[in-house]
């Protein structure tokens, strides 16, 4: 056997193995616990916003209509140039349950979405902590489902990955990588199921914690400059023995993370290295193994071969959207320009990784 024969053997074996964690993650997908918890216990739902004046007003009006009544909501406000002040003093007027803090500078040190989740958290009385970014949207019965899950199931951390919406061609270059990525190389029930730190998955944009925990634990204070927080409060939780789980692509919550190819490209940059535990090699060995290792498949004159590696890369492509929820023939349609932009996204990441600096909406922060 040449080395090209090899070479494609060992690219078609990789999208086999990543096409059977696709279909795990789509036969084992964990749905909501529709059901009601008795006494309906305080939940705190603690929003960082800087410069989301344009989202807040959607987000508000989604929990203001929520079944779930027994919660607060507290917004801090980072400093924001856009309004968002302006605009968080005039709604909480009429608006009882609604708490606004004004934001401090950042101390050295911190990044501002640590930051501001620790100083959200000072004032919590509740049981359980959500954590919500400013642009995602949930459903009139996110809360109650959340609180019902994360009881039934004993919880210290329930992170989701929402429905990611996208609306320019730059966007859907970018975005739908995340979960391509993630949910091709790890089963996510062994987030739950494991108790190995390197099989963690999170997704800062919905965190609920058990508040008790949160408050002895100070979780963003532990990771308080790291750029992917998320997925570093997870792995810290796993080491620790705490129960946690990650779920995918769920109608409850949704989320349109970016607005152009420039912000998605930086922000799924900022992210990527995590899905690779920051390793150079192995983020360089799949790299390689995705975007010029086909090339061997097909350069190999194989027919079978190639007719089996193109069936299985698109049957990987339509798994991972079913569970993601996602646009399927997009996807298999802008699979080749997607993993073109591959490379671009996580040598960008490992790029800015290297270099220890990174910025993140007006701010320059240095690892």
């Amino acid at each position: 056997m040449d080395w090209i024969n090899l070479g494609a053997w060992i690219v078609i074996g990789f999208a086999v193995i990543r096409l059977l964690v696709s279909l795990l993650n789509l036969i084992f997908k964990r749905e909501l616990t529709n059901m009601r918890v008795e006494g309906e216990p305080l939940v705190d739902i603690l929003i960082p916003a800087r410069n989301e004046a344009y989202n807040l007003p959607s987000i508000l009006k989604d929990l203001e209509q929520q079944s779930y009544r027994g919660f607060r909501i507290t917004v801090y406000d980072d400093n924001s140039s856009d309004g968002t002040g302006a605009y968080l003093d005039k709604v909480k007027k009429n608006n009882p349950a609604l708490s606004v803090i004004k934001g401090i500078d950042v101390p050295d040190g911190w990044s501002g979405k640590n930051h501001a989740c620790y100083q959200l958290a000072k004032n919590v009385k509740s049981s359980i902590i959500i954590y919500l970014d400013a642009d995602v949207r949930v459903s009139r019965d996110f809360v109650q489902k959340v609180v019902a899950h994360f009881h039934e199931n004993e919880l210290h951390l329930l992170s989701f990955f929402p429905v990611q919406v996208t609306k320019t061609f730059g966007e859907r270059l970018i975005v739908p990588l995340i979960n391509w990525i993630l949910l091709s190389l790890l089963p996510l029930n062994l987030v739950r199921a494991s108790s190995r730190p390197a099989l963690s998955a999170a997704n800062g944009q919905c965190m609920v914690f058990d508040a008790d925990n949160y408050r002895h634990h100070q979780w963003h204070k532990q990771v308080r400059i790291d750029p992917v927080e998320d997925i570093a409060i997870m792995r810290k939780m796993k080491e620790a023995g705490f129960k946690v789980e990650t779920l995918p692509g769920h109608n409850e919550i949704s989320c349109r993370m970016y607005h152009s190819f420039s912000e998605s490209l930086n922000g799924v940059a900022r992210s990527a290295p995590a899905f690779f535990g920051n390793n150079w090699l192995l983020a360089t060995f799949f790299v390689v193994l995705i975007v010029p290792g086909p090339l061997l498949v097909f350069l190999s004159g194989d027919l079978f071969l190639i007719y089996f590696f193109i069936l299985t890369v698109l049957l990987m492509r339509v798994l991972v959207s079913i569970v993601s929820k996602q646009a399927v023939l997009l996807n298999v349609i802008l699979h080749v320009p997607q993993m073109l932009m591959l490379p671009v996204v996580v040598f960008k990441g490992l790029y800015n990784r290297f270099r220890r600096r990174y910025h993140w909406k007006g701010r320059a922060f240095k690892l």
